[in-house]
């Protein structure tokens, strides 16, 4: 009873010093008040081993520093300096002591903190700033058995150099596993293994962040290889968007006027609109993950803009809008571009059903294998860097940070976008059909001419 009343006459000594701290007008007084914050405890176990904590209940107790046990009064005094000057600085005790709290409980485990970490990336992935799919992935890589599997009984204070090190031998050894589950003969490719450890790179940081950890440690480069895309030309890309049947045709009009498959995905109805200018679509969401239909309110890049519209994409836009009754508009928003076939909300495009879509348009009209990236923006903007379009101007539309990733992808943009579109739509097709001027063959010669890339595939 007398040792019960003692150790609450202290929990209630400490709520009272918290909570005076929380008031304190300067870092001088805290620190000043720290100086009765927290006491050392000695305990025996039954083998007559001899330990220490420090006692700071009812916010709990400290019984490690960075893993190790305090087996001395010294090491006990000297987490209890540490933990002092902490709360002195103005970081809560509560905070400061999740470090520090017994790892037989699992407080200072690496996959402890790691749900932790997933759970705030799900409130910023709710918020609209990470995709599912990104989201998804490092669930994946932080399960039993997964890509993260390395680090489970390892504590936080165990991440250095050397076992990061140790973690990118690890995982250039581990095989890949098929649907069911079961080990292959393969390892795990180079771009696997650069996202594996960039996911824990980004978990490290967090803890940094947090002050759980000092510093990250560096982590080993895995050289990437560039990739090669397969450009086609102007006259295979026609001849693959006039074998996609015309309802499902403007998403794929869309791409090859430079939009991403997740933009093309998000646009709704009320997004095309012309100035004086020319035609447009509003690009400021875009659809992420393959298997969603949800638009973020951000695209990739995080950067808004308007994407210029060719003249057979605006055409379809108008028949688009004709398809569309006033009483649609009470039910929310109405996708752009809809799969016919499709069975989500407003027969959204799912991106698996997009790039398939297009697998199979492709391969019926010129034989091979064209990737839809490739096919369509890819393709588009390697045209227009052959036609002379320089490279300072796409990288401009595109906000890419250097002239490497230009020279790869291409997104147009109103700087001299019209000149490099096929056939753009001008002001004059917003008209009636009967008073839009007949499309000219100098109009089409700025896209046609001797630009195939690719011989082997039909133009």
């Amino acid at each position: 009873m007398a040792a019960n009343a003692m150790v609450a006459g202290s929990a209630d000594s400490i709520l009272r010093l918290v909570r005076r701290l929380d008031a304190a007008p300067s870092e001088t007084v805290r620190w000043a008040l720290v100086e009765n914050l927290g006491k050392i405890r000695r305990r025996s176990r039954a083998n007559g081993t001899v330990f220490y904590y420090v006692d700071f209940r009812p916010f709990g107790n400290a019984y490690s520093d960075e893993g190790q046990p305090l087996r001395t009064r010294e090491a006990a005094e000297n987490l209890l300096s540490k933990i002092r000057a902490k709360v002195a600085l103005g970081k809560p005790l509560q905070a400061v002591l999740v470090a520090y709290k017994r790892d037989a409980t699992g407080h200072l485990t690496v996959h402890r903190f790691m749900a932790d970490w997933l759970a705030d990336l799900e409130i910023r992935r709710r918020a609209g700033d990470l995709s599912v799919t990104y989201t998804r992935n490092l669930e994946r890589y932080a399960q039993p058995n997964g890509h993260l599997e390395f680090w489970r009984e390892k504590t936080i204070h165990d991440i250095s150099a050397a076992k990061v090190r140790d973690f990118g031998r690890w995982l250039a050894l581990r095989k890949t596993r098929n649907r069911q589950g079961e080990e292959t003969d393969q390892v795990l490719s180079a771009s696997t293994r650069r996202k594996v450890l960039g996911a824990f790179h980004a978990f490290c940081e967090w803890l940094r962040q947090g002050e759980l950890i000092l510093v990250v440690p560096p982590f080993p480069k895995i050289p990437k290889t560039e990739h090669q895309p397969l450009i086609i030309s102007m006259e295979a890309q026609t001849a693959v968007l006039e074998a996609i049947p015309w309802e499902e045709r403007g998403a794929f009009l869309a791409a090859a006027c430079g939009a991403r498959p997740g933009e093309v995905r998000a646009y709704d109805i009320d997004d095309p609109y012309q100035d004086e200018e020319g035609c447009w679509i509003r690009t400021n969401k875009a659809v992420q993950g393959q298997n969603t239909h949800e638009a973020a309110p951000r695209t990739k890049n995080r950067s808004a803009g308007d994407l210029p519209c060719s003249a057979e994409l605006w055409d379809w836009i108008l028949w688009r809008l004709d398809q569309v009754q006033p009483s649609d508009r009470f039910h929310g928003r109405i996708p752009l571009f809809i799969n016919p076939t499709g069975r989500v909300a407003g027969k959204r495009w799912l991106g698996n059903a997009l790039r398939t879509r297009w697998n199979q348009y492709a391969r019926q009209a010129l034989g091979v294998h064209v990737p839809m990236y490739e096919g369509t923006k890819h393709s588009t903007a390697t045209d227009a860097i052959r036609r002379g379009v320089s490279l300072e101007q796409i990288q401009a539309a595109l906000r890419h940070a250097d002239a490497a990733s230009t020279r790869v992808y291409a997104k147009l943009a109103r700087g001299g976008s019209f000149d490099i579109l096929r056939n753009p739509a001008r002001v004059s097709h917003l008209y009636p059909a009967e008073n839009r001027p007949e499309n000219s063959s100098e109009n089409n010669e700025l896209w046609r001419g001797g630009r195939d890339s690719n011989p082997q595939l039909p133009a």
